[in-house]
Order: C-alpha cells, then sequence, then structure tokens
C-alpha cells in the first residue's frame, strides 16, 4: 500500500491499476478504506476496495475535494473549475470503532513503484499542485481567532527596591542590593 499497510484511519486511494486472477489491468479508481490499525491492506488484493467509483482522471489535472465528518466521508472530483463535482466516494461509517476522531492528520503519499523501488515499467507521474484544509466544525480547538495577551502596566505596580534605593545614603542602597538578592534567590530556588 506504499507507505504503512496497517494504517489507523481513514485512508483514500487513487489507485491506476486492478489486480484481476494475478494479471493488471488499467483501470484508475478512487475507494475508501477504513481501519483500526489491525487489518494489513494488499494493493493487489484489496484495491479498489467497495467504497468507490472507477474514474478515469489519468494524464489530467484532477481537482479533489474530500468532506469528512464524524460518521460520513464524501469525495469529489473534478477536470476544471467549470465543470461540476463528480461524486466519487460517499461513505457512511457505520461502526462506532471507525467513526471519524477529531485532531486527526492527513498523510499523503503516492506509490508508483513496485517493492525494492526499482521501476520496471513506465508509470503515472503524480503531484500535489496545491492543499486546501478548511475546518467546517467551529467548535473544535485551532479554529479561534489568536489573541493577543494584554499588555501589563509594569509601571503601576509597587517597587520595594526602588523605594528604598531613593535615599541615596550608602546602608540604604546595600540594604536594597541585600533584599534583591534575597528575593532572586528565592524565585531561583
Amino acid at each position: 500500500m506504499g507507505y504503512k499497510s496497517n494504517f489507523n484511519g481513514m485512508a483514500i486511494f487513487f489507485p491506476n491499476n486492478r489486480f484481476v486472477d494475478g494479471r493488471m489491468d488499467l483501470q484508475p479508481s478512487a475507494s475508501l478504506a477504513m481501519n483500526d490499525g489491525t487489518l494489513v491492506y494488499n494493493r493487489q488484493v484489496d484495491l479498489p476496495t467497495g467504497y468507490g467509483s472507477f474514474w478515469d482522471y489519468r494524464n489530467r489535472r484532477l481537482t479533489v475535494q474530500v468532506r469528512v465528518q464524524p460518521e460520513s466521508v464524501t469525495v469529489q472530483g473534478r477536470f476544471s473549475d467549470t465543470d461540476p463535482w463528480t461524486l466519487l466516494i460517499n461513505y457512511q461509517v457505520t461502526d462506532p470503532k471507525f467513526r471519524i476522531r477529531p485532531n486527526g492528520y492527513i498523510g499523503i503519499t503516492s506509490l508508483v513503484a513496485p517493492v525494492g523501488g526499482q521501476i520496471i515499467n513506465l508509470v503515472d507521474y503524480v503531484a500535489l499542485d496545491s492543499l486546501h484544509v478548511v475546518n467546517h466544525d467551529l467548535s473544535q480547538k485551532g479554529e479561534d481567532a489568536e489573541t493577543a495577551p494584554e499588555p501589563s502596566d509594569v509601571e503601576s505596580r509597587p517597587d520595594p527596591i526602588g523605594e528604598k534605593a531613593v535615599d541615596s545614603s550608602k546602608d540604604s542602597l546595600i540594604s536594597s542590593l541585600k533584599d534583591l538578592k534575597l528575593t532572586a534567590y528565592r524565585v531561583i530556588t
């Protein structure tokens, strides 16, 4: 499957090939898989999954829109801004252990070579032109506007050491420095 075959969470795959009877057929698709980290996926057997659709996107720029909610995942695609969105995946989460949890992460990988990284045949070039992420759940932390702390008014606080040092006598200055030393010692220890 590429980076991790026993992933934990949701994965959306865009494989170009479909393996039938040990033979590889060129058949681009988009499919979704859910895993709790216990299943190990094999790209020659498990892709495309039963959740998805076949769609020929090869050699074209494809815009993909993924909408993830706690109980559903929707994936749509289109080739240009003027094209209507085409529904590729509409998955309803029915098993509670696969519920989409908050504070997740997005991982993107492209597997275009067989095991060992040796390219035997020509493979497709895959490029990610841009990525835009929008959190539609404004109740989740992270969407709050950053706030600057209120400035503190240092001048209005009492300064006992400064008040003692106002008197220019040598004894007052020595007393102030001893107080400063003791205060610093208490803060450090």
